[in-house]
């Protein structure tokens, strides 16, 4: 992937477990050029979340390090935005506080700050919710304000850790085609860990396929899908099967399964 601004270099990560270590990433090694969308596929215990808390500076590695844009990532900046699985929302905060919350006074006038936070409600469909509280919205609308609040500093890198997860299949559909448009509305670079292939295959511009425990990258699929994707295309299912693949190799039985 050429022209990359993230770069993660032969990273390791273990964990101590009392009088052992328990290794969890093994020579993790990607670059991720700006502005593209790369999904991290795997099984479960593999380290996904891992390696994206390691980009975020949220864990250390091992070994090998994390750069972005030739600077290396120790902690957590506002260069790169985190969203979670669970929307982590203060619920004493309104829509437009919580989206507000990571900006400093300081660093942004009142008025360009409300006009940011009014930008990212219309950007994200919350349109109508600005004074509402998190438990008067539902799972996914929670999402979409973890989302802005993710997006109010600018972030040259947005990471989701399994952002929809938790919701229903078809609020999830409608989630991941919004995010499909804040990402071609923004043009940052979005990492995303799913256990969904479809989601996968939807959202991305490049699907990165880890080992099992410890993880290693087993494959980098470029996703050449433009324009309106449909889930249902030949393209699409192409796709499909060759991700499937790389998972159960010649298993006919597990491959017509899953098809």
């Amino acid at each position: 992937m050429p022209g990359h601004t993230l770069s993660v270099s032969h990273v390791d990560k273990a964990f101590r477990l009392e009088c052992d270590y328990l290794q969890v990433l093994d020579d993790i090694t990607l670059d991720i050029p700006a502005g593209s969308f790369v999904s991290i596929v795997g099984a479960s215990g593999c380290g996904k979340s891992t390696l994206i808390r390691t980009i975020a500076g949220l864990e250390q590695p091992t070994s090998g390090s994390v750069t972005l844009n030739g600077r290396l990532i120790t902690q957590p900046s506002l260069t790169v935005g985190m969203v979670f699985q669970e929307a982590r929302l203060l619920p004493w905060l309104s829509v437009e506080k919580n989206i507000a919350f990571g900006i400093s006074e300081k660093s942004m006038a009142k008025a360009v700050r409300k006009k940011k936070v009014q930008d990212l409600i219309a950007l994200t469909g919350l349109n109508g919710f600005a004074k509402a509280l998190p438990r008067q919205l539902s799972g996914g609308m929670q999402q979409r304000v973890a989302i802005a609040r993710a997006l109010i500093n600018t972030p040259d890198v947005l990471l989701l850790d399994e952002p929809f997860g938790a919701l229903d299949a078809f609020t999830r559909m409608t989630m991941q085609s919004e995010l499909l448009k804040i990402w071609r509305a923004e043009k940052n670079t979005m990492v995303l860990v799913t256990h969904d292939i479809d989601e996968a295959i939807f959202l991305s511009t490049h699907i990165v396929i880890l080992s099992e425990r410890p993880g290693r990258v087993k494959e980098i699929i470029p996703v050449p899908l433009t324009g309106q994707r449909d889930r249902s295309s030949t393209e699409f299912l192409k796709l499909r099967k060759r991700v499937l693949s790389s998972f159960f190799g010649k298993d006919e039985d597990l491959l017509e399964y899953y098809l």
